[in-house]
């Protein structure tokens, strides 16, 4: 997983994230409402755009997807998203990965999980080996749920 603010970093991160991440930071969603969109036509790159509640952490369920990368970035109000590493011992609860490339696990107890806070202009980026939960409440806001609308971006894993 990384997390950050704002657009491309000068360096450490690969041409491909850069370029997203610019795309990201230079969106203007304000009329685009939830749905997937073909910014890249041609490429094997997916946007989304969530507009959406946040959620108690126990409603949320924990993903992960094995095919995609995918690229959180937030364009206004806030979450926390949950991560742990996928270790390979977690119990499927829903395998979606034909159909849309995730699974989502049942809660772990002994899971070592850590809360991100996000807010507008912060991203997360989220690998295969990455289980995260999206759509949380924060604490920060009294654990109250909060609209939150970000672009999510799936692009291959290398």
């Amino acid at each position: 997983m990384i997390t950050g603010h704002g657009g491309p970093q000068p360096i450490g991160y690969s041409t491909t994230l850069n370029r997203l991440l610019e795309f990201c930071a230079g969106l203007n969603t304000a009329s685009l409402r939830e749905g997937h969109y073909d910014f890249f036509p041609g490429e094997d790159i997916l946007v989304l755009i969530n507009e959406r509640t946040t959620q108690p952490i126990p409603q949320r369920p924990a993903e992960v997807h094995r095919h995609y990368n995918e690229l959180h970035y937030v364009v206004s109000g806030g979450e926390c998203i949950g991560y742990y590493p996928d270790t390979g011992d977690n119990t499927v609860s829903v395998d979606l990965l034909q159909e849309k490339d995730t699974l989502y696990y049942q809660d772990s107890p002994d899971a070592p999980e850590i809360m991100v806070p996000l807010t507008a202009g912060d991203y997360a980026v989220f690998f295969p080996e990455d289980v995260h939960r999206p759509f949380c409440v924060r604490p920060q806001n009294g654990n109250q749920p909060e609209a939150i609308k970000k672009i999510v971006i799936k692009f291959p894993a290398e």
